[in-house]
């Protein structure tokens, strides 16, 4: 639909004032990426607003767990229970102190750091599901000069999800975290344990460190891999091999 027509529908539905015109009333749908228009050179009135494929499935409710080129969608229910992670209890508790911080806003960007062998995506996606909400995971780096990024706020608004942001970064490299147009919830921040974020652009955050598994954690990796079948020595080796859980699981 052009423009005009949107703007009309809108003022009918009472959703605006009666005085306010077409553009004033979509624009912050087009500057948050929720919609496009085409033909921009034309007369505003003879745009044409189009929503994005992606967007336009998401608010039919037609998104499932769901992977393309640049993002990994996970609904909530695809992540366990906090107390099912595989980690020391001590580092479970403080897990579990994290979604009241995110849900009332003192905490609004979360760093994840962790190793290669580390599963940084189980750990923010069940913190998410307990704000009961899906887990968006974007390759940072690899997406920075594209127009995806336009597409993760909105994205990440229609379908309640929290947007995981992954960088692998160097020794004494930064990133510049993006501006999420159309969200306003907590980003969470995938790294290494090298490299950082630009501080001035990070505000109200906090950083946990998924800690290397121990020789009873690799018992239970091993014990959850082999799913009920039966190995000797299997306290030997989990305490010959040290692994990350991601390398046996």
């Amino acid at each position: 639909p052009a423009l005009e027509l949107v703007g009309r529908m809108m003022v009918s539905n009472g959703a605006h004032a009666i005085d306010e015109d077409s553009l004033t009333i979509c624009g912050p749908l087009i500057r948050n990426g929720f919609v496009e228009a085409l033909y921009p050179k034309e007369a505003r009135s003879e745009w044409v607003l189009r929503m994005p494929t992606l967007l336009w499935d998401a608010a039919r409710g037609q998104i499932e767990n769901h992977s393309e080129s640049w993002f990994d969608y996970y609904k909530p229910e695809t992540f366990p229970e906090l107390t099912d992670l595989i980690y020391p209890h001590e580092f479970i508790e403080r897990l579990q102190n994290i979604p009241p911080l995110l849900d009332s806003g003192k905490v609004k960007n979360l760093v994840v750091r962790s190793d290669h062998g580390s599963d940084p995506v189980e750990v923010s996606g069940t913190l998410a599901a307990n704000l009961d909400s899906g887990l968006v995971v974007v390759d940072g780096r690899a997406n920075s000069d594209t127009d995806h990024l336009r597409l993760l706020g909105p994205f990440c608004a229609m379908t309640r999800s929290l947007p995981a942001l992954r960088y692998d970064l160097g020794p004494g490299e930064s990133i510049e975290p993006p501006a999420l147009n159309g969200y306003s919830g907590p980003v969470f921040f995938i790294l290494g344990f090298e490299g950082g974020l630009n501080s001035r652009k990070i505000k109200s955050s906090l950083t946990i460190n998924l800690p290397f598994p121990n020789k009873s954690l690799r018992e239970r990796y091993w014990r959850k891999a082999l799913n009920g079948s039966r190995i000797e020595n299997l306290d030997s080796l989990a305490g010959m091999y040290h692994l990350s859980g991601s390398y046996i699981w």
